[in-house]
Parts: structure tokens; C-alpha cells; sequence
């Protein structure tokens, strides 16, 4: 999946070099929110801005720092709950549209980015399970709640003595893929600087591992391994999660022609 959709950009990128009147170099940075406000992204972009008569495409390479900042589910599902202590950094690549002429005072435009962790200090930590069987649903949220699963024993109508039969904790692995699909709309503030309002659709995949173990031993460790697999296997399952996205960021285009002529 990922690798055809890295193809189809670089194919993109080919086919419309050639057809470019101008280009620029491009930087961006945005910070966004989802529509729970659960989660945060900073992203940056670095790229290079073709530019055509009416439109211009800029292929970039991203990268994304997300957090968790408030709680998904009730907030009795972690106790020492802190903002980003569930966190991610991500690389990847971006694919920015505009419609309209560069120099316009105004451009809509649509943007993709495909992104994959790198590296997460919450690796191996627990995330919020909202039932307590196997298999049901678990939350890109942090939690520190160990589950448990038992019986009643004995006693009339099934109210005897509750007996615990195993402990068990859903542990963060990584997040093999993030995706986004951006509209925005941007308004210059001066030549080639640019404010942006974004809405758009983001996915995530993240994988956990389910951690079981009897009364009276010890958890085992959680190895953090098969980080960057969609694939369910032993050592994690994914989940993906669905979500709109609302941001504000800045851009900026420039060019070194001008620094050239003038040496020449």
C-alpha cells in the first residue's frame, strides 16, 4: 500500500516537471487539532514548488510530531495522565496542489501526506482498552490501568467469592502509517508568504500488543518488535482510527535566481 502510493507520487512528479514554467523552494508549517481534540500534529514541510500558468504542484518531504492531549473515553481510565507523554515522530512525504496563478492574493488548495513513525518514547506502554475481553476496542489514548478478567465462584444465583483469572494490558507498539487528505485555503500576508485554514480527513494505524499473565506473577515485558507491519502477527494487531482534522499554518516560497543574475 504504501509503497504504491510513494510511486505514485514520484511517477507525479516526473510526468510534470517537464511542463513547469518556474519552480521555488517551499517551506510550511502547520499545528492541527482532530474533531475530539484528543490528539495534536506539528507538522513541517520542505519541498520544491512548480509553478505553472494557473496552478503549481509541490511535492515535499513532512515531518510530524502528534500527542495525545486529552483523554479518549472517560478520564478514570489512566491516573497519571500528562499531555504528549503519548507521542510520535513521523517522516514522510507530502503532495500540495494550488489552484489559481502562484502570485494570487488567494489559492485554494487539496494536499496528501503519507507518514510513519520513527521514533515514540511510549513505546511498550499501556493504552486505554474500553472492555475487558481480548479482541475489543482500543483507544490511541495512554492508560496505566492493569485489566483483569475473572468468575464468581460458589455462593447462590452466581455471587460467591470473584476469583481472578488472569491480568492483562493493551501496550502501544508504534504507528506504521498515518494519512491525510487536506482542503485548505490560503491568504497572503506578503509576497510569497502565505497564512493557511485547513480542514481535511486523517487515518491512523497503530499497533498494540495484548500482555496477559496469571495472579501472582509478574507482567512480562512487551517486545517491541514488527513496528512498521499492517499485518496483524504475534508480537502486535492494528487498529485504525478515523478522524476530521481542522488546522492554521504558514508557508513561504523562494528562490535563488535573483542572488545568481545579480553575481553574474
Amino acid at each position: 500500500m504504501r509503497i504504491k502510493i510513494f510511486s505514485f507520487i514520484i511517477v507525479l512528479f516526473s510526468s510534470t516537471i517537464y511542463s513547469q514554467n518556474d519552480y521555488q523552494y517551499y517551506a510550511s508549517g502547520s499545528q492541527s487539532f482532530n474533531h475530539l481534540f484528543t490528539t495534536t500534529n506539528t507538522t513541517l514541510n520542505l519541498g520544491v514548488k512548480l509553478i505553472f500558468k494557473k496552478t503549481s504542484l509541490t511535492p515535499c518531504f513532512s515531518y510530524m510530531y502528534s500527542g495525545v492531549v486529552n483523554f479518549t473515553g472517560h478520564q478514570d481510565y489512566g491516573q497519571k495522565f500528562k499531555a504528549f507523554e503519548l507521542n510520535s515522530h513521523q517522516l514522510g512525504f507530502g503532495l500540495k496542489y494550488e489552484f489559481l496563478p502562484v502570485k494570487s492574493f488567494y489559492h485554494p488548495y487539496l494536499m496528501i501526506n503519507i507518514d510513519t513513525e520513527i521514533f515514540s518514547s511510549y513505546r511498550g506502554k499501556g493504552l486505554i482498552s474500553t472492555y475487558e475481553e481480548k479482541g475489543t476496542q482500543v483507544n490511541f489514548s495512554p492508560s496505566d490501568i492493569v485489566r483483569k478478567k475473572g468468575h464468581y465462584a460458589g455462593g447462590s444465583h452466581g455471587m460467591g467469592k470473584y476469583v481472578i483469572d488472569y491480568y492483562f494490558t493493551n501496550n502501544y507498539i508504534s504507528t506504521p502509517l498515518v494519512g491525510s487528505f487536506i482542503i485548505g485555503n490560503e491568504f497572503r500576508l506578503f509576497e510569497n508568504f502565505y497564512v493557511e485554514i485547513q480542514l481535511g480527513y486523517m487515518f491512523r494505524a497503530f499497533r498494540y500488543f495484548y500482555n496477559q499473565w496469571l495472579p501472582g506473577e509478574s507482567a512480562p515485558p512487551v517486545n517491541v518488535v514488527d513496528t512498521h507491519r499492517l499485518k496483524d502477527t504475534p508480537h502486535g494487531t492494528t487498529v485504525y482510527e478515523h478522524y476530521f482534522e481542522m488546522g492554521l499554518g504558514l508557508n513561504y516560497s523562494f528562490s535563488f535566481k535573483s542572488n545568481r543574475k545579480s553575481k553574474e
